[in-house]
């Protein structure tokens, strides 16, 4: 399949993005009540978001390979930033950018912030299982040498997890009476998953005081998740007795 797609020019990488794309729309535009959504407003909110995942992860990558090989000579040159634009992003920099014109659109149109990041808190774990598939079919994000000589499956592992993930929230439906925990609870789950993952990446490059990058920024958000997650459920038990009190 590889072989074929290199053949036509078209990389796995970008490819998978569709599927991953119209399983957002799907579940967006079918879940869009739960989350006081108009049709209209989906298909808005859906502008912004692409345009910040894709702005917030070539950013990322694009500082990232400054700060790592900036001060080379053949840094700067134009076939070099050439296959650095054509190249994939950083998967952080893309929630980050999300995340920010999530911001930017619920002010803008004046819509409650944490019911498009609910929403999109589960949409992630759909679409990432197909980017990891695509990173898979183009042989980047490797893993670490096994003893057997095979490479650890990195891509494989963090998208079948995503899935489960994803699947559970399907059959669990969390919108109809903990939407508001499910931002929290993606900080904490993606967050872990990828700090666990890491350590079987074996991208040296990435590393930095004895952790990688992506780690770093896990151990800064899995406690702001546990906080976020522990004021909503607090939040939450004190509104119930209240409405039950009125």
């Amino acid at each position: 399949m590889t072989q074929l797609l290199n053949a036509l020019s078209i990389s796995p990488y970008w490819l998978l993005r569709i599927p991953a794309v119209l399983l957002a729309l799907i579940y967006a535009i079918s879940k869009r009540k739960s989350f006081n959504m108009t049709l209209l407003g989906t298909f808005s909110v859906a502008i912004f978001v692409f345009f910040g995942v894709v702005v917030g992860a070539k950013s990322f990558y694009l500082v990232g390979q400054i700060m790592m090989h900036g001060s080379e000579a053949t840094f700067w040159t134009l076939s070099n930033w050439s296959v650095m634009v054509k190249a994939g992003g950083v998967l952080y920099g893309s929630v980050f950018g999300a995340f920010g014109m999530i911001l930017l659109f619920a002010k803008i149109f004046e819509h409650k912030t944490m019911d498009i990041l609910a929403l999109a808190s589960v949409i992630f774990f759909g679409a990432n299982f197909f980017c990891r598939i695509g990173c898979f079919l183009s042989g980047c994000c490797y893993g670490v040498q096994m003893s057997n000589g095979h490479l650890f499956p990195y891509q494989l592992a963090e998208g079948l997890i995503c899935a489960l993930i994803f699947i559970v929230f399907l059959i669990w439906e969390p919108e109809k009476k903990h939407k508001e925990l499910l931002f929290p609870l993606f900080m904490i789950l993606y967050s872990t998953v990828r700090f666990v993952l890491e350590f079987f990446r074996g991208d040296e490059s990435r590393g930095i005081w004895l952790l990688s990058t992506s780690q770093w920024i896990a151990l800064i958000l899995i406690p702001i998740g546990i906080v976020w997650w522990i004021k909503a459920i607090k939040k939450k038990r004190d509104t119930v007795p209240a409405e039950a009190a009125a």
